[in-house]
């Protein structure tokens, strides 16, 4: 996974070569399933990822955004 500066998920603390494994208490089988997941329902309220990080599995605050026009 590639982290942009300033995103969300470079904000949350989320590095390169994580792997997101739950959004909340859903299971994520990949990114086109997590992109499905991020509704604006979910924009501006804190949710939470599990992340697997190496060999360790981390729970994250994560608080999703709209993307600007620009990306």
């Amino acid at each position: 996974m590639t982290i942009e500066p300033g995103s969300p998920a470079a904000l949350a603390g989320l590095h390169e070569g994580d792997t997101i494994v739950r959004f909340d208490e859903r299971w994520i089988g990949g990114s086109d399933n997590l992109h499905r997941l991020l509704t604006g329902d979910h924009v501006g309220s804190v949710r939470t990822l599990r992340i697997l990080r190496r060999t360790e599995l981390r729970s994250i605050s994560i608080t999703p955004r709209e993307l600007s026009a620009s990306g």
